[in-house]
């Protein structure tokens, strides 16, 4: 082949390399042009580090991104120091396996922006070799995904709040419905669109609307929480009970930026707790008016006690064992009552700084009796100046349970002391006894109701309600209660503690009455039971009184403006108008000359005795203290009425 021929090949050659290198360019422009639309449309930064050299360039994203102002005083390092703390360690170690390992960077990290704003920057990089010996070079881009990782993140918590069963939603700082999930549209058929006010109101019932509005409302101007109860309407129609929270979020500076709120389904708690409830009133109900049937009967056992005294007064053993069993009755009644009251919530307490050293000689003289009968010998060593921030008659209801415990549980002629001494910022009463002990077994539950002794001998009946009601009533003056024993035979003792008081208490003067001056009233009964009216007016004529009874409200009317008393018995409970109408017709109708009214119940005084303002000056409960209703119907001019019950002391449990 000759030269020139071979140069034609060659040239031919040539010109096809050239073709192709014109091509690759081309299509390198083409690449990079595309890279640079890339760049320019996602907003992301280039860089490259020359490892052999140590040179770094980038371009002003990258800078901006990593809050460096100046392009020149940008170096790689600024990519390891610019994130945040918690991200530092992970991005240098991923750092050093892409130099020194060739592995692939591909990391989301926080950094720390101008003014310390923080963002969320993605980055890539790969390396390659600069030359045949010398490290790695590396080559990378990044771009801020601050709002794609907030929509991200927004649409994961909207699959969660779909997923859920309760009703999510938020609102904007004003108060306005912005979202809410699957299950508020599936309940109640109301589009998050709709963010008005009153198109959310819409989907509570009529009934909780305003209540609901205000209460939101309220949050909102308020900054608090919110967390309420209210019925939610579904689209069938049917309301149900939800409970509502609301929390404030706040945004840049402390300030509220939106709402966010649950409503969860608490429909079958609160209809179960609907029925709980009625359940429990209808048990009171009817234990109260199991108490007042008793009670009448109670009351006209006292009084033809009272008479029978008067008039055979040789019969002193037999009134005394009739006397006896009467006011363990009455006991046992006022215990179920009690209890009734402790379970309800409804017990009413009078406090006011009180002297526990009265309370306790209060509570042994009422066990007198058990004490005598057993031959006890009782010590009283109680520190002088120990003052309780409580109800004194409640107080003594407490501990005449402890004393007359210790009296039955113990054999005849043991020991009972009773002490009380101050102990920090409280006040420990102790009753102490050597009698038959408590069993193990026993003790864990010995302030349960209807829990009592298991030793037949020693038993003298009750409900077993007694130390419940005490530990009730302690409790509700603040303190605690707790029995100690090391079993069978070794005695017990029960222990109080109550929170001290600082403030003297006011004591009452004691007024006495000489029986031979008491004045002659006119004394109008009113009862429905005619051997109540017939026993207690026999007791008064007895007294030297003017009795005119009456059987029922009507007749009681139009004898109290001939008969004229200067003081009336009413009792509360009788058919056709009760003896609260009763009262304010007297008033009403007589005027000035409305004799002294006295409430006869019972039952005990309603709850802050609200439903017979400035009517009854007092209200006793049956069965009465005869000597309280003698001093009552004796007293001087018109009295103040009184809101507590006069029921007498308790005897021994």
């Amino acid at each position: 082949m000759g030269g020139d021929e071979k140069l034609a090949r060659l040239r031919e050659r040539l010109e096809a390399e050239t073709q192709r290198l014109k091509a690759s360019i081309a299509e390198a422009k083409q690449l990079g042009m595309r890279l640079e639309a890339v760049l320019a449309v996602s907003r992301a930064g280039t860089f490259h580090w020359h490892a052999p050299t140590g040179a770094f360039d980038c371009d002003e994203r990258v800078a901006r991104l990593f809050g460096v102002e100046s392009l020149a005083a940008m170096t790689h390092t600024h990519l390891l120091t610019g994130v945040d703390e918690e991200h530092a360690d992970a991005m240098q170690a991923r750092w050093r396996d892409l130099a020194e390992r060739g592995v692939p960077l591909d990391i989301e990290v926080r950094v720390r922006g101008p003014g310390g704003a923080a963002r969320w920057v993605g980055l890539v990089a790969r390396s390659f070799a600069c030359d045949e010996r010398g490290p790695a070079c590396i080559v990378g881009a990044c771009a801020e995904t601050t709002a794609i990782r907030a929509q991200l993140e927004a649409e994961r918590s909207q699959r969660i709040a779909d997923s859920i069963p309760q009703l999510v939603w938020l609102a904007g700082a004003d108060g306005q419905l912005e979202y809410a999930n699957e299950r508020w549209l599936e309940y109640t058929g109301h589009s998050p669109e709709r963010d008005e006010l009153a198109a959310v109101l819409d989907a509570f019932a009529e009934e909780d609307r305003l209540r609901v509005r205000e209460r939101w409302l309220h949050a909102v101007r308020a900054g608090r929480e919110l967390e309420m109860e209210a019925r939610l309407v579904a689209r069938d129609g049917r309301p149900r009970w939800f409970l509502v929270r609301a929390v404030p979020m706040a945004g840049p500076g402390g300030v509220i930026a939106r709402w966010a709120g649950t409503c969860t389904d608490i429909d079958a708690h609160v209809r179960a707790e609907q029925e709980l409830r009625a359940a429990r009133d209808a048990r009171d109900t009817a234990i109260a008016t199991l108490g007042h049937e008793l009670r009448t009967p109670l009351t006209t056992m006292n009084v033809t006690l009272d008479l029978v005294r008067a008039r055979a007064p040789a019969m002193v053993r037999e009134c005394s064992t009739i006397e006896r069993q009467v006011s363990r009755m009455t006991r046992m009644v006022d215990d179920m009552l009690d209890l009734a009251r402790v379970t309800g919530g409804r017990v009413r307490l009078t406090k006011r700084p009180t002297d526990l050293g009265a309370v306790l000689n209060d509570a042994v003289e009422a066990c007198t009796t058990p004490l005598r009968e057993r031959m006890h010998t009782v010590v009283l060593a109680v520190d002088p100046h120990l003052i309780v921030d409580g109800d004194h008659d409640r107080l003594v209801q407490v501990f005449v349970n402890l004393v007359s415990n210790a009296a039955k549980y113990t054999p005849p002629q043991g020991h009972i002391t009773v002490s009380a001494q101050r102990e920090g910022g409280d006040v420990i009463a102790e009753v102490r006894d050597d009698g038959i002990g408590i069993a193990p077994e026993l003790l864990a539950h010995l302030f349960e109701p209807f829990v009592q002794g298991t030793t037949s001998s020693e038993r003298s009946g009750g409900l077993g309600l007694g130390l419940s009601i005490a530990r009730s009533l302690v409790e509700l003056h603040g303190g605690s209660i707790r029995a100690k024993s090391k079993g069978l035979h070794t005695g017990t003792t029960f222990s109080v503690r109550l929170p001290a008081s600082a403030i003297a208490p006011v004591r009452a003067q004691r007024v006495m009455v000489d029986a031979r001056s008491t004045p002659r009233r006119r004394v109008l009964i009113v009862d429905d039971s005619p051997e109540v009216t017939e026993m207690l007016g026999d007791l008064l004529r007895l007294e030297g009184h003017e009795v005119s009874v009456a059987h029922d409200p009507t007749s009681a009317i139009e004898l109290a403006a001939g008969a004229q008393p200067d003081v009336a018995l009413i009792d509360i409970r009788m058919p056709g108008m009760d003896g609260a109408t009763l009262a304010r017709k007297l008033h009403a109708r007589l005027g000035a000359a409305c004799p002294r009214l006295i409430a006869v119940s019972g039952f005990e005084p309603p709850v802050g005795d609200d439903t017979t303002p400035g009517v009854f000056e007092r209200w006793i409960t049956k069965p009465f203290d005869v000597h309280l209703l003698r001093a009552l119907v004796a007293g001087p001019g018109r009295r103040r009425r009184r809101r507590a019950s006069t029921r007498p002391k308790r005897g021994p449990q």
